[in-house]
């Protein structure tokens, strides 16, 4: 029977993960079972889209906002930290433009700010500025 389900998940295209953990399903009805299954086929399938985000994004390294000092970085008084943090100015369409000297946060922040915006559904391009002048020039 589970090479049939296995063949069933293959012709619809659902993962391998039903496959694995349907018996390990605890329910009273059919209802309650499916509601169970379809549930968990979701959130497999909502951490791959965010791992794939994440990997077409081609960060360097994966930054998050724990651990982020913003003592360092003037920000506009109209662009609250828990905008920058939640990544609202992408949803109003706003810019954002770092600069200063080496080693002030600007690849952490940009990175954290990606990521979250990857958290969010959001399918996001990380480039440093020589690369993408790089790229421009090539093209």
């Amino acid at each position: 029977m589970k090479e049939v389900i296995k063949d069933y998940c293959k012709q619809l295209r659902w993962g391998n993960s039903i496959v694995r953990n349907y018996a390990d399903i605890k329910a009273d009805t059919h209802e309650e079972f499916l509601a169970k299954l379809l549930e968990m086929e979701l959130k497999t399938r909502e951490v791959q889209r965010k791992n794939r985000c994440l990997r077409q994004a081609s960060f360097n390294v994966i930054k998050t906002f724990n651990g982020y000092s913003f003592d360092h970085i003037e920000i506009p008084t109209s662009v609250p930290v828990d905008d920058l943090k939640n990544a609202v100015l992408l949803e109003r369409k706003e810019n954002l433009i770092l600069y200063g000297p080496v080693g002030t946060g600007k690849t952490h922040m940009t990175t954290a700010l990606g990521v979250e915006a990857c958290n969010q559904g959001k399918k996001v391009r990380f480039y440093k500025t020589s690369a993408l002048v790089n790229e421009l020039n090539d093209a």
